[in-house]
């Protein structure tokens, strides 16, 4: 416990340090052959604090990223529902390098060969013809309504890693008969350190404020919760503070590189949780190879923590599966 509560303190106090930029830029990334990710703020040139994070969460993994993971003999790492468990948030914690004073973001670990960006890819929003409509201009209720928590620092509510295809897939899957909306939360680096516990902080808040606002609506909906990287701690922390006839109309949950990996979210019943973590993302490839009963699946990214685009498809159909629309 005093590595967590260490870790916890030097998460807080470096968070505060992030540089902000409310505009969007391009840079490119050393080592990443040529890669390039929108959402990346630049760096502050004065040699300290911390650059801008990019999209998902910091240090990404993978082929487009390496989250270095914490020294060796680091006890305490470990964890159980009641405490959310650190699991692959150690490694994540760890990624929050200084600045290089030389005014481009520097990120330990990035590397790969990868030729192209699934967070490029993944970052145009649905176009106008999408077979899905967010929860706020859908006409009518809807049998199924899909409530998705983007991961760390990704623009818009649904980000642009996971919950455009996400969206997309859905609405393909289930002939329309579903709505796909973001919540509302800001999605900060500083938000991860209080969602380490089981009861969350203003990100888990903000999502069952969505889950209650989409019930009130649309009684009949079945609700299906996803989150993609710190949406993804979300999804477990929501499940631990919806009331007994808001977590029945939960009828399944689905997260994308889940720091919280290993552990099956509470009052969501056994065989309805579907984890993907891919095999280069330290976040959460710590648990994915021990507990498929926990809804541990491996993914099909090609680079790791940057390309959860390329499960929307089988996430997709196992929301069918579950939801019998």
């Amino acid at each position: 416990m005093h590595y967590q509560a260490l870790l916890v303190a030097y998460f807080c106090s470096t968070a505060a340090a992030l540089p902000l930029s409310s505009k969007t830029t391009r840079q490119s990334l050393p080592g990443l052959s040529g890669l390039s990710f929108p959402g990346l703020g630049s760096g502050t040139g004065t040699g300290s604090g911390l650059p801008a994070l990019p999209s998902g969460l910091p240090s990404l993994g993978g082929d487009a990223g390496g989250l270095p993971s914490l020294p060796s003999g680091n006890p305490g790492l470990g964890g159980d529902e009641t405490d959310g468990g650190l699991g692959g948030l150690g490694d994540l914690l760890s990624g929050l390098g200084g600045g290089t004073g030389s005014g481009t973001p520097s990120f330990p670990g990035l590397g790969g060969d990868s030729t192209s960006s699934d967070a490029e890819s993944d970052a145009s929003p649905p176009s106008s013809s999408s077979p899905i409509t967010t929860a706020a201009s859908a006409a009518g209720c809807k049998a199924v309504t899909v409530i998705f928590a983007r991961g760390t620092t990704e623009p818009s509510k649904l980000g642009m890693v996971v919950g455009p295809k996400l969206n997309t897939a859905v609405g393909k899957a289930l002939n329309n008969n579903a709505v796909v909306t973001g919540v509302a939360y800001a999605a900060s680096a500083g938000g991860i350190a209080t969602e380490i516990g089981g009861k969350g902080g203003a990100g888990t808040k903000a999502m069952v404020k969505a889950v209650t606002a989409a019930l009130a609506s649309c009684p009949d909906t079945k609700v299906v919760l996803s989150g993609y990287s710190q949406g993804a701690m979300l999804v477990h922390n929501t499940m631990n503070n919806l009331d007994a006839a808001q977590a029945a109309k939960v009828k399944a949950a689905v997260t994308f590189g889940d720091p919280f990996v290993g552990q099956a979210v509470k009052g969501v019943p056994k065989g309805a949780f579907k984890s993907f973590c891919a095999s280069a993302d330290s976040v959460c490839a710590a648990g994915v190879g021990t507990s498929p009963s926990a809804g541990g699946t491996r993914s099909a990214s090609a680079s790791g923590h940057l390309g959860y685009g390329a499960d929307v498809t089988a996430a997709a159909d196992f929301i069918k599966g579950m939801v019998s629309v």
